[in-house]
């Protein structure tokens, strides 16, 4: 199967700003300067298309090209970016490390007469 224009703009969208999410890539994609796509619109669009066999092949025949450049980026002389691309293949080889969060709950209970009797003397 072939893709559209837009679906090719859209998969590409997704492919080469890993960032942005589904529905900013059918936002930027699917809308016109004279009658822009609405958020519920190309939130439609983005499930649509990520259900799309075709879509689906084409971005799978992009991972293994993403995974050499992440791959080739460790051995990058900017420390930053060979940083990044080595927690990248830590994070997808050993899962993220997990992060210790401490919750404290502190609980106050008091007792009140509301009957709404006095006393008279």
């Amino acid at each position: 199967m072939k893709l559209t224009r837009k679906q090719k703009a859209f998969a590409d969208a997704l492919i080469n700003d890993p960032k942005i999410s589904a529905t900013q890539a059918a936002l930027k994609t699917y809308g016109k300067p004279e009658k822009p796509t609405t958020y519920a619109t190309a939130n439609d669009i983005a499930r649509t298309n990520l259900q799309n066999p075709s879509i689906q092949v084409y971005l799978e025949q992009h991972v293994d090209k993403a995974k050499f450049k992440v791959i080739e980026l460790i051995d990058s002389e900017k420390e930053e970016i060979a940083l990044r691309a080595s927690e990248a293949v830590m994070d997808r080889a050993l899962g993220k490390a997990t992060q210790r969060t401490e919750n404290v709950s502190v609980s106050l209970s008091f007792g009140m007469d509301l009957t709404g009797t006095t006393s008279e003397n």
